[in-house]
């Protein structure tokens, strides 16, 4: 039995002040390294494989997650023609990009369907619950990273690679390949299931079902978070379910001939034509600019300079097209911030001079109520009528209440 753990690392920096006070440097725009860490957690010590590529050569979707996985299995014997590996175990995240998506489910039925495993279990830790031994594993690769200064690429990897228990794998564009495409080229494109609300995914080669025989049979198991403590409820033990459907010309209960000509051109289309690579996402312009101006100005030059730092791939040199373009973007970007800050002063002042007006006005009023006398209210006529029209009653004496 196989166990991994996969994880992204915090970005890191591939221009880093860590031996000193950032300074200016901390308002400028970062260079950035990703860094994707698949653990061995079936030995122990764990060892770290830290694939680390920079922000211009890959992005960090599902096509990176799953070219480096395959790369981590053929590097450790799997994932070769005859040889059949009993189980694997994936353990992820729940980050939807990255790891839980349809690629990484196609992935696993491939890699099964193949006949590369008999067995895989794709397990995604519940929410609140996400921290892995990848986790810990990047405190030991950041341990010398925090506290160097870096002023090229290949210092970095160098300052990375300082622990025994870790290693790190640079890796490149070319590295990256179009699992998506060539995964919908054998499955349907979308899964028969939603997958957000699972967290245990089982592929088996021995299924229940006669008419599906192969990987693309998958097990699902309900998870509940309570307050104390998280609960697994599986389902029964009878109950699969077709979620990756695999692209037959005929109906699913096909003949082992074509099923066999089916696992041949997969064979052909990851061995023999090959995947296609993934387009380089490239570096920003005001990122170049930036480096090739401001931190080459208080870097190192001689170490900032080197031949060995492969600037033409991590971060080349701006064009001067690219110079224009940002300097005309700086301007635009000042002259909406003075005409917003010209805005808020001329609703400021009309504010206070409609305050200003308002009180003025209210101490005229004042002023007006103070020079004229109070009078006494004066009663209607009718009132005035009556209370001389009416006789008043006098109240009668002791002397009277006697006789009464």
């Amino acid at each position: 039995t196989q166990t991994i753990v996969v994880d992204y690392c915090q970005n890191l920096e591939c221009l880093h002040v860590g031996d000193e006070q950032a300074g200016c440097t901390y308002y400028w725009s970062p260079l950035w390294a990703y860094v994707f860490g698949v653990t061995d957690a079936s030995q122990t010590p764990e060892k770290l494989t830290a694939y680390t590529y920079p922000e211009g050569q890959g992005k960090k979707g599902a096509n990176n997650v799953v070219s480096m996985i395959y790369r981590w299995l053929q590097q450790h014997g799997f994932c070769k023609k005859r040889i059949t590996g009993k189980e694997l175990n994936i353990i992820a995240d729940n980050c939807a990009g990255q790891n839980k998506n349809k690629t990484l489910i196609k992935f696993c039925a491939l890699l099964l369907e193949m006949g590369f495993f008999e067995k895989i279990n794709l397990i995604f830790l519940v929410k609140g619950h996400t921290k892995n031994v990848c986790d810990r594993m990047f405190n030991s690769l950041k341990v010398m990273y925090q506290r160097s200064n870096i002023w090229n690429y290949t210092e970095l990897l160098e300052v990375l690679d300082k622990h025994d228990d870790v290693k790190v794998d640079p890796v490149w564009a070319e590295d990256f390949h179009d699992w998506e495409s060539c995964l919908n080229q054998h499955y349907k494109k979308k899964l028969d299931k939603t997958i957000q609300e699972y967290h245990l995914f089982e592929f088996s080669s021995k299924s229940q079902d006669k008419n599906a025989r192969s990987a693309r049979i998958m097990r699902k198991f309900e998870c509940a978070v309570t307050e104390n403590e998280t609960e697994q409820n599986p389902t029964k033990a009878d109950d699969y379910e077709l979620l990756v459907a695999p692209k037959y010309n005929g109906e699913l209960n096909t003949s082992s001939c074509a099923r066999r000509e089916r696992k041949d051109s997969m064979h052909d289309s990851l061995f023999v034509e090959g995947l296609e690579n993934c387009e380089a996402p490239g570096v920003s312009p005001i990122k170049k600019v930036e480096v090739w101006t401001k931190w080459l100005s208080i870097s190192d030059k001689g170490r900032f300079l080197d031949p060995k730092a492969k600037w033409e791939r991590v971060c080349p040199k701006p064009t001067p097209e690219e110079v224009e373009k940002v300097i005309a973007d700086r301007k635009k970007r000042k002259e909406a911030r003075e005409d917003e800050r010209r805005k808020i002063v001329e609703d400021d002042a009309e504010e206070d001079e409609a305050k200003q007006a308002e009180s003025d006005n209210d101490e005229s009023d004042d002023n007006e109520a103070e020079a004229t006398p109070p009078s006494s209210p004066r009663r209607s006529l009718g009132t005035r009528l009556s209370s001389i029209l009416t006789p008043t009653r006098k109240s009668p004496t002791r002397k009277n209440r006697k006789r009464g």
